[in-house]
């Protein structure tokens, strides 16, 4: 059994340059940074059930207590994202845009183990190409003056 508390804050900068198609559909691109600072909270304990051949619950055995661990993350992606801006009038606008077609990730987690002490620190990096996946897409409507 795991029990995590989290909370965290996000600054999302970013540009976008639209190529006009016609009079009512840019191409777009969004380059931006996103960094997330988070801090979380996890405990719990591993629990052993042993059954006999009826299936009945014949011993319990509750080990492997731990937390709470305390873990501050440093997550930050640069990427560039593709999009389409459709504009039905001269001022309205509706924007659709996908996940990034290049993306440099960097992610830094920090653990402090409350029981037993020592700290543990893990990094990951790399880079990503045509990461199109479902919970990037974004749309918005936009009024431009």
């Amino acid at each position: 059994y795991t029990k995590t508390i989290s909370n965290g804050t996000s600054i999302s900068p970013y540009v976008k340059y639209y190529f006009p198609l016609n009079n009512h559909f840019n191409f777009l691109l969004k380059g931006g940074v996103v960094t997330t600072f988070s801090t979380g909270n996890t405990s719990g304990y591993q629990e052993k059930t042993l059954y006999d051949a009826s299936g009945n619950v014949t011993t319990v055995t509750r080990s492997s207590e731990y937390g709470p661990n305390k873990t501050n993350t440093v997550n930050m992606t640069i990427g560039i994202s593709p999009g389409i801006l459709f504009m039905p009038g001269e001022k309205i606008g509706l924007e659709f845009s996908l996940g990034n077609v290049v993306a440099y990730t960097s992610n830094i987690a920090k653990t402090t183990n409350n029981i037993g002490g020592g700290t543990s620190k893990s990094t990951t990096s790399g880079l990503q190409l045509f990461n199109f996946n479902t919970i990037s897409i974004g749309t918005g409507i936009y009024y431009f003056f």
